[in-house]
């Protein structure tokens, strides 16, 4: 015979986060469930004499956090490389760099990655000629604080098939006066340079990391997150499918997590089923997820009008343009969108600028494409832009309202 322990937190601000806005004197938990929320003389009836009592002492008590736009995997790789703290100049990275070069091997990528142009004198990152300066011999990459963006140095570009002493004929490789590559990279090219310079973490590794990194989101309050983007760089999803089940079978995931695939992840994926669910709360596939533009820190998001510290500035989005002149396509070939949705998966469409609205992809309207469920909507990840013709367009294609984050799982509303 197995008994559940029971806990009992009193003596605080129970803030239950219910319409009513309801903060009770009690909360009673057995397990891992909440059993009742309450009085605490009404409480400590319920919960019998073995119950353990926890004083809060007069502190709050909040339900867990959901972080709704999160790369989890991601930061779990980020973690073998060197993390650029808060700096008061350019140059100061580039102590970094030769630091980082002592702890990785020859021929790996010596990556600095969390650096703020913005945060910085210079307001700019650091040129391929700078970087050579530093390190002419390795390659170099700086990852910029959005991950859209980073600066590399000739080796990294030469890696990535970019000839630094040449012309380049590519919108996401920026070019100095001089019309050589700048090492400014953007979007397609830096997630290019993350596969190929960024070594593959082995399952072990990773799971240490992701461990890790479950411990900070719980010491932040946060319970339930969001993984997107899973199987970009050299991370495969079947590495971190692999990851988030083995944390959960051992009972170290303490958090419950949505994963949204690139495109090529869920090709390979979709015939095993895999995205079907595992068979537990804890492991969930909520959607595929593809790019309309990029990221308005980084100067990569489709804003027609122009930045307003460089009006000249004007990113397009990934895709088509309609007879308006609004977005009609996204990321991927047409036959990819009518595929997922018929077979029951979510569309997260990540768009950050005016440019970038929430349309349909390849221009139909949702109702072509029924999902499984009878909800026709497929909603816009993390939309940045609100431009009324947009909005007006994605209601009469029955959109619906563009979530502020992404969505989790059919009709969750925006929270796991």
């Amino acid at each position: 015979m197995r008994c559940i322990e029971k806990t009992l937190y009193t003596n605080g601000r129970i803030v239950t986060m219910d319409a009513a806005g309801t903060v009770a004197e009690a909360v009673l938990v057995a397990g891992n469930v909440i059993e009742a929320v309450g009085s605490k003389d009404g409480l400590a009836a319920l919960a019998g004499p073995g119950c353990r009592t926890v004083d809060l002492k007069g502190a709050s008590l909040y339900p867990g956090f959901i972080d709704t736009h999160s790369h989890a995997s991601l930061y779990a790789m980020w973690k073998t490389h060197c993390r650029c703290p808060g700096i008061a100049h350019l140059e100061d990275v580039y102590p970094l760099i030769r630091k980082q070069a002592e702890r990785v091997r020859d021929g790996d990528g010596i990556v600095v990655y969390n650096f703020d142009d913005t945060d910085i004198p210079e307001r700019r990152g650091p040129t391929k000629r700078e970087l050579d300066a530093v390190m002419p011999d390795r390659p170099v990459l700086v990852f910029h604080i959005s991950g859209h963006t980073c600066y590399a140095n000739s080796k990294a570009l030469e890696r990535i098939g970019v000839n630094p002493d040449a012309p380049f004929d590519d919108v996401n490789v920026f070019l100095g006066k001089d019309g050589l590559p700048n090492g400014y990279i953007a979007e397609e090219m830096a997630f290019k340079a993350m596969g190929e310079l960024m070594p593959a973490l082995d399952q072990e590794r990773h799971k240490a990391l992701v461990r890790e990194c479950v411990a900070e989101y719980n010491a932040q309050g946060f319970t339930s997150a969001h993984d997107s983007a899973v199987g970009i760089g050299n991370l495969s999803a079947e590495t971190v499918y692999r990851t988030y089940n083995q944390l959960y079978e051992s009972g170290e995931l303490n958090m419950r997590v949505y994963l949204a695939t690139m495109e090529q992840p869920f090709r390979r994926l979709e015939p095993t089923g895999l995205l079907d669910g595992p068979g537990n709360r804890f492991v969930q596939y909520s959607a595929v997820k593809t790019l309309a533009d990029g990221s308005i820190q980084a100067g990569t998001a489709a804003i027609p009008e122009g930045y307003f510290f460089d009006p000249s500035l004007r990113p397009g989005i990934i895709g088509l343009l309609g007879r308006d002149g609004l977005p009609l396509a996204f990321a991927g070939p047409p036959a990819f969108h009518p595929l997922q949705r018929r077979r029951g998966h979510r569309n997260h469409r990540h768009g950050g600028g005016t440019g970038a609205g929430p349309l349909p992809p390849q221009g139909r309207p949702a109702s072509d494409h029924p999902l499984p469920d009878g909800d026709r909507r497929t909603r816009p990840a993390h939309e940045g832009g609100g431009h009324p013709a947009l909005v007006l367009r994605a209601a009469r294609l029955e959109l619906g309202r563009p979530a502020p984050g992404h969505l989790p799982r059919p009709g969750s509303g925006g929270a796991p």
